[in-house]
């Protein structure tokens, strides 16, 4: 009797959630199809750059920062270190951020697909009839806020990264020139 009322209530349910649709042929309007590919193409549009970030070309810039800071460490006058003191604070300061900027550009990386495949399986259940108009634009609703605090992260971190990056560009030649100074004054 209860497999009965489950295999009902099942049939009720479909038939309902399909007339609402529109019948088996329904499925997102126009609008609500153009409202979840803009929010796909924001978050593809931000996996992208994440993916297309230069992450090994700033390891391997902050490899040459700790070959500077070996060298200045093995100054054997405390006024050079001293000198140099400032440089270094500046130095071990941006490569302890970066590497926490690269940690969370990682983190987005997996939010920004995470959103990509929740909003393809809200799609999908919705063409399918597996919810109704009113649960799709609730998750939809849903969806939106959480893909606008991503994005917001997003912007927040990859333009701290961008000026981190510009930073050691131009930290760089500084530490070289700093090198040169101190190997000719080196007894």
């Amino acid at each position: 009797m209860r497999l009965y009322t489950l295999f009902f209530s099942i049939f009720v349910l479909t038939t309902f959630s399909s007339c609402k649709n529109g019948g088996s042929d329904g499925g997102l309007s126009t609008e609500q199809r153009n409202e979840v590919d803009s929010l796909k193409n924001e978050v593809f549009r931000a996996l992208e750059t994440l993916n297309n970030f230069p992450t090994n070309e700033i390891q391997s810039k902050l490899r040459e920062v700790e070959v500077y800071y070996d060298f200045f460490m093995k100054t054997n006058h405390e006024f050079e270190k001293a000198v140099y003191l400032n440089e270094l604070d500046k130095m071990a300061g941006t490569q302890r951020a970066f590497v926490k900027v690269l940690g969370a550009l990682s983190g987005l990386q997996a939010d920004a697909r995470m959103a990509h495949t929740q909003l393809d399986n809200l799609k999908k259940a919705y063409d399918k009839n597996q919810i109704t108009e009113e649960e799709f634009e609730l998750y939809l609703s849903d969806e939106s806020h959480a893909i606008e605090l991503f994005l917001f992260n997003y912007n927040r971190r990859v333009l701290k990264a961008i000026d981190y990056y510009n930073g050691l560009d131009t930290l760089l030649p500084a530490l070289e020139n700093l090198r040169v100074i101190a190997a000719q004054s080196q007894p």
